[in-house]
């Protein structure tokens, strides 16, 4: 059975967010957010990013709200949320404490980044207005938030202690701050109470991804949410790819061949190894082009009216106590979606090597590390057959594996490099990721030329210099914007953004680029090792957990 999700992304929200932004124009919250300390000539930076922040956590207040009650509806006389034969107002008030919790723990999350400190904080707002998120609809409980904020905002700038006033934006941030991380305490209080149970056992059964934030049920999953691999494929084609290109070639003509499959006669006319393989180090673009990959097939298949599915394994699919699974699961995954599925399917796995390492682990028991072999009996081609019906790709960073599980699955390896010449990293760069801002970038082909050098004397990755790109477009736009700004529609902002734009020239984009050498790579590549390293131990805890508690439910049988 395929694990039930809550997904909602930024694109959920288009339709939201105007909404959000009406209510806070009618409230007056954007001049009183401004008024409560403005910078040295008004509005600052910061100021935007806080009334983003409020904005968005309105939209997802309603849009998480009203995804979960669908997810209810869908789901009548199903084991999980609803029993009933319609949703009913418990039903309804569990949506939108909900909805409300992950808001205000985003929204907190948000504000932090702007604050020197972090604040103290503990208990949870007065339940007397929290309650009422229950009662009220979407308009009210939104105008109710802004009116609450400002009320603490405002509190907080009249404080008899004049040290205690906001004086400044971090202090401002600061103070957000604290305000959804009370409202999340309140809600998270209110409906984590035994009488809504039910609701809280089902919602703790699913996988849930807010923009980015994974939860399981109340609980914010931060190691979760930084190292799980997404679940869905992500918006990419092969085009968009910088460098990989025999490892993309590759993929598509394994894609292309395995569309040929007859579903009729039950196999391929054409003979093929279905598993390729690449190795690459952390950064080199290994998710991307899988992603990209997978894009490619799907579309492929839909345009030739050939059935396709296209799976990506997460650990947490094969390998998480919490879903009390282990890796019988990852047999289920490809006997009952890949062999008995009524049509063609792609399959990624990522970072392979974690679950490689993790079976030679001291700390696996033997019968455990049989369970995970076992599943790996896909390479043999001993768990489902190759039949030419399906095609893997998998990928690791780190070549931690033993000989002949090495010779099972590399019988097509690739290396992975990424962009990996003075003319990739100019590419990617400048054509790909800060295309939209080229105008900006005053630099000529010589000047560029040397950037892409840097890059390579620099032995940076494709994530290195994405990582450098975002820093770019940030100080491109760390403008003043005027106060007709917050009043203005979307398009409007941005040409207003656009116009107060400030150039890029060679010096500082060299500068940039020396600053992060000197001061952020080898963090990030510290930081790579011991993601590895709590995926493996993730791995080793959780099948040890699940094994453990099984041999206890057979004794106590």
């Amino acid at each position: 059975m395929k694990r039930r999700e809550l997904i909602c992304t930024e694109a959920d929200l288009i339709q939201e967010l105007p909404l959000a932004r009406a209510y806070i124009k009618t409230q007056g919250f954007h001049t009183f957010l401004i008024a409560c300390c403005t910078g040295p000539y008004g509005p600052t930076h910061d100021h935007l990013t806080l009334l983003d922040t409020v904005e968005h956590a309105l939209a997802q207040m309603m849009e998480v709200s009203k995804s979960l009650l669908t997810r209810i509806q869908n789901e009548r006389q199903a084991a999980g949320f609803a029993f009933d034969s319609q949703v009913n107002p418990q039903d309804d008030a569990f949506c939108r404490f909900f909805g409300t919790f992950v808001a205000a723990d985003a929204a907190a999350a948000r504000a932090l980044v702007l604050t020197d400190k972090e604040p103290e904080v503990t208990g949870s707002f007065r339940q007397s207005w929290v309650r009422n998120i229950a009662e009220n609809d979407q308009k009210t409980n939104a105008k109710t938030v802004l009116s609450e904020l400002a009320a603490f905002l405002d509190f907080h700038q009249m404080h008899p202690d004049k040290e205690r006033r906001i004086r400044e934006p971090k202090e401002l941030a600061s103070c957000m701050t604290a305000f959804f991380r009370l409202l999340a305490n309140g809600v998270k209080d209110i409906a984590t109470d035994a009488d809504f149970e039910r609701h809280q056992t089902a919602l703790e059964s699913m996988h849930i991804d807010i923009c980015g934030r994974s939860y399981t049920g109340f609980d914010f999953s931060a190691k979760s949410a930084e190292n799980e691999e997404p679940g869905e494929l992500l918006p990419i084609l092969y085009t968009d790819v910088v460098g990989n290109k025999d490892y993309i070639e590759a993929g598509l003509r394994l894609a292309r061949d395995v569309a040929g499959f007859d579903l009729a006669a039950g196999k391929n006319p054409k003979k093929i190894n279905p598993v390729l393989f690449g190795q690459g180090s952390p950064g080199c673009g290994k998710t991307i082009t899988a992603h990209a990959i997978g894009n490619y097939f799907l579309d492929y298949c839909r345009k030739r009216n050939v059935p396709a599915r296209f799976l990506v394994i997460r650990r947490t699919d094969w390998a998480s106590s919490y879903q009390n699974a282990s890796a019988n699961r990852l047999v289920e995954i490809f006997k009952e979606e890949v062999q008995n599925f009524p049509g063609v399917v792609g399959v990624y796995w990522p970072d392979i090597d974690t679950a490689f390492a993790a079976r030679s682990s001291p700390g696996l028991r033997a019968e455990e590390s049989n369970i995970l072999g076992a599943s790996f009996g896909i390479f043999d081609g001993t768990l489902i057959p190759k039949n030419g019906k399906w095609f893997l790709i998998c990928d690791a960073n780190y070549m931690n594996m033993d000989e002949a599980t090495l010779s099972r699955i590399s019988q097509d390896p690739y290396k992975i490099l990424g962009p990996n010449t003075a003319e990739d990293f100019v590419e990617f760069m400048r054509d790909k990721k800060l295309t939209e801002f080229s105008d900006l970038l005053h630099l000529n082909d010589e000047e560029w030329h040397k950037i892409g050098q840097m890059c390579i004397d620099f032995q940076f990755s494709g994530r290195n210099v994405d990582n450098i790109c975002q820093k770019i477009q940030v100080e491109i736009q760390d403008v003043e914007p005027p106060d007709d700004f917050y009043d203005a529609d979307f398009e409007t902002r941005r040409k207003i953004l656009r116009d107060l734009a400030k150039p890029i020239d060679f010096p500082r984009l060299k500068a940039m680029l020396e600053g992060y050498k000197e001061f952020e790579k080898v963090a990030s590549e510290d930081a790579e090792q011991e993601r590895f390293n709590a995926r493996v131990e993730e791995i080793v805890l959780n099948l040890s957990a699940q094994q453990a508690a099984a041999e206890m439910l057979r004794r106590s049988n």
